[in-house]
């Protein structure tokens, strides 16, 4: 058995083979403990406690929760120089975040610092903010309150009742309720003072800018919620430097940077779904009869049934968007031209009886039309061309309508952006964002999957390379 071993003022006095004493100058500390370790200026000791838990115990019908002892590996701590308590019955001991405070674990955390302050004691929940700040509930008389604190020092900055905070753009966001789409936040500086009290969240722009909502309307604010925008019934996306911004039954665009409007405004377009051919489809007998039988055959292997065509079962009443912001590609987005009036003023959602009815055309980026044409198809721009549908051929055209010489298909069908399935009457091809042939015209079937071509054999025939 080994000698006795003094740490600043304890002793630790081997009991046995397996079995240490802590003594300090005034009498026993520990009376036995299985081992012990001394980190800087605390002495640790490990040994094993029982605690009556509930434990679920399977029966032969159902299960009951009875209570049991089960047994842990506890901690005491100790001061080597004071000889003072710091800890007792910890369950677990790491460091905390690197800044050499320590968290002991129980049903809650206390965390020390290397001083031996207690700093802050039964927080749940501990949680990495960024790498200046962690928060973690804590039960106070006024309730279950959310703490942010300064990993440096551990200075308590923020205590409410929210539920998560964030740190972005060198402030601090104290969310209310994280199960809403649009979070009650409240906003602090970086030392925890209260900035904004109250304001609708919605989501995060660049630049440190902000949706924000009031009275049932979205406006874009600065990184402190001051006001930037108008209101709009929503707020879009950005692309070519112009965001989307609805109003009730139109929408337009706007600079992203001086939040001027461009252009007019464009109606939003719905139909019902009973409208939509599909929707409309009726089964026959073989096709419930084959539907049938498959979901038998996944029964006998236990897995579950295959619903029926989900367009066929919906509301024939529910309204189907064919008619929205499209967004600016190559500086050009497509608009649709039907029941376009003088005034661009709605007092309802526009209406279509169907897709075929609707036409089509452009605009720049000051919000002007491309020509005067109404095409059947638009797609989008890409390295100043897109195709376009007029009559019954598809072709593509320049960024003045222009049509290009040697472009004239009965059908295309982008797969990913910028690569197109073209067909003639009767050979098909792909081209690609350049707008020339990564797959020649040829007389065969061509199928896309998983960014590859195929033929009608599956001969592999062109991937799209990675970005």
């Amino acid at each position: 058995m080994s000698s006795s071993k003094k740490y600043g003022q304890l002793i630790v006095v081997p009991y046995s083979n397996t079995w240490y004493r802590i003594v300090s100058p005034n009498g026993v500390l520990v009376n036995s403990c299985d081992s012990f370790l001394v980190e800087d200026h605390w002495l640790i000791t490990y040994g094993k406690i029982e605690k009556m838990e509930s434990v679920r115990e399977k029966r032969l019908f159902g299960s009951k929760y009875v209570l049991e002892k089960v047994e842990y590996v506890a901690m005491n701590i100790f001061d080597i120089n004071s000889t003072k308590v710091i800890a007792e019955e910890a369950l677990e001991l790491k460091d905390f975040y690197g800044l050499n405070q320590l968290v002991f674990y129980d049903e809650s955390s206390t965390i020390y610092s290397k001083n031996d302050l207690v700093v802050v004691e039964k927080l749940s929940n501990l949680n990495y903010i960024s790498p200046n700040f962690f928060s973690g509930f804590q039960t106070t008389e006024s309730g279950n309150l959310l703490n942010l604190y300064q990993l440096a020092d551990l200075k308590l900055l923020i205590s409410g009742d929210f539920q998560k905070y964030e740190f972005h753009n060198g402030l601090i966001f104290g969310f209310k309720d994280t199960t809403q789409a649009e979070n009650e936040i409240s906003l602090f500086d970086a030392n925890g003072t209260l900035l904004q009290p109250s304001l609708q969240f919605e989501r995060l722009l660049a630049d440190g800018r902000m949706v924000l909502k009031k009275d049932s309307l979205h406006y874009i604010s600065d990184k402190f919620g001051q006001s930037l925008s108008d209101y709009y019934s929503f707020i879009g996306d950005e692309t070519c430097g112009l965001r989307a911004v609805y109003n009730q039954f139109t929408y337009s665009y706007i600079d992203d940077k001086n939040y001027q409007k461009i252009g007019q405004d464009w109606p939003l377009i719905g139909r019902y779904r009973a409208t939509y051919p599909s929707s409309s489809r009726r089964r026959n007998f073989f096709e419930v009869t084959f539907h049938e039988v498959g979901n038998l055959g996944r029964s006998l292997i236990n897995r579950p049934p295959v619903p029926w065509d989900l367009g066929n079962t919906a509301n024939p009443n529910d309204i189907l968007m064919v008619a929205e912001p499209d967004g600016f590609y190559d500086g050009m987005s497509v608009v649709c031209l039907y029941n376009l009036n003088p005034t661009r003023t709605y007092s309802s959602l526009t209406m279509v009886a169907s897709d075929i009815d609707l036409r089509y055309n452009y605009i720049d980026t000051f919000g002007n039309l491309m020509n005067k044409e109404t095409y059947l198809a638009c797609f989008k721009f890409y390295n100043g061309r897109a195709f376009v549908k007029m009559g019954e051929f598809y072709y593509l055209i320049d960024k003045t309508g222009k049509k290009i010489p040697s472009f004239k298909f009965d059908d295309v069908e982008e797969n990913y952006p910028g690569y197109y399935t073209v067909k003639t009457e009767f050979k098909m091809g792909v081209i690609g964002p350049d707008f020339n042939y990564v797959i020649p015209l040829k007389p065969d079937d061509i199928r896309f999957y998983d960014g590859k071509y195929f033929d009608s054999s599956n001969t592999f025939l062109f991937e799209i390379p990675e970005n």
